[in-house]
């Protein structure tokens, strides 16, 4: 799993000295995280064939691994999650191109058929309003807040803002990066600036879906959205209150920030939105390498559901 100092230093993987570097983009938590959640699951199923009955059938081991894999509150990034990348980075050849931007419009209609659907869902009746309201609007800037109290919450070690903030797993890295900073010293955070207010924050993707197929009454609901910013970073001696030497960093960054949250279908009635960390965008070649993956791994999770016959 690919991931950026935020894991171990700083949430804003920040460049030595105090001059300023611009890059195009950033990952926290990588799209990787989807694939770890599910070889965790295959690790989960064969852990229950060995140390179970010694002829479980396929579906108890698929059901027991799934439990195992959602029993701490997370879900993985959905695999149909498409953050496009510039322009300028778009594939040469006519044809590739053709691909991406079909492969990315899918994308899109198929996120918005998702919120579209679950809206219809929850109407009690055709004449009454919908009971789940996405507040698509309302997204991009929920984001954009949320994640800086993350980054400040980080920088502030402030372990109960983390665990508020953020889903389980992402606090817990977080957390563990805080506990391994050098006690003598404290981190200052802050956002310089926000870019191109016109343009950012803007919501690149969203969805909700059971993420747990074999909990159909919880629903999970994700939304990317992107963010450019200048940040600053600076580490001070606590006992002199002195900044320590080349420890300012800034960096112009664009993020691309996951929010999620459980949402019961009985009720339509939603968690609160928690941080469930940040991502890369999408290049065809990782694109296809992810869409190959992830129909591998359904077609042994459909064998995994299948009853072994006696």
């Amino acid at each position: 799993m690919v991931q950026t100092p935020i894991m171990r230093r700083s949430a804003t993987a920040l460049i030595a000295g105090s001059r300023r570097v611009p890059i195009s983009r950033t990952t926290v938590l990588s799209r990787s995280y989807a694939s770890f959640s599910r070889n965790r699951a295959d690790r989960e199923m064969s852990r229950m064939m060995k140390s179970g009955p010694k002829e479980p059938t396929m579906s108890v081991g698929y059901k027991e691994a799934a439990k195992a894999m959602f029993a701490d509150g997370n879900s993985p990034l959905f695999p149909a999650t498409f953050v496009a990348v510039p322009l300028s980075r778009y594939p040469r050849s006519i044809t590739d191109f053709l691909r991406y931007q079909w492969f990315r419009t899918l994308s899109f209609v198929g996120g918005k058929l998702t919120v579209w659907g679950n809206r219809l869902d929850s109407m009690p009746g055709w004449t009454s309003r919908p009971r789940y309201n996405p507040r698509t609007r309302q997204l991009a800037t929920t984001a954009k807040a949320m994640y800086r109290e993350v980054l400040e919450a980080f920088a502030a070690g402030d372990v109960e803002a983390l665990r508020k903030l953020c889903t389980p797993s992402y606090a817990q890295r977080m957390i563990a990066a805080v506990s391994r900073r050098d006690p003598r010293e404290e981190v200052h955070f802050e956002v310089v600036k926000y870019h191109q207010p016109w343009r950012f924050p803007k919501l690149k993707s969203h969805q909700i879906r059971a993420a747990n197929e074999l909990d159909q009454d919880q629903l999970t609901e994700q939304a990317v959205v992107a963010i450019s910013s200048t940040q600053r970073l600076t580490r001070r001696n606590k006992a002199t209150g002195q900044i320590v030497p080349g420890s300012t960093k800034v960096q112009d960054k664009v993020e691309f920030v996951v929010l999620a949250r459980n949402m019961n279908k009985k009720t339509w009635e939603a968690e609160p939105w928690k941080v469930w960390g940040t991502i890369s965008d999408t290049p065809l070649d990782k694109y296809l390498a992810d869409k190959a993956e992830t129909e591998e791994k359904q077609d042994e999770h459909v064998k995994w559901k299948t009853p072994v016959k006696r």
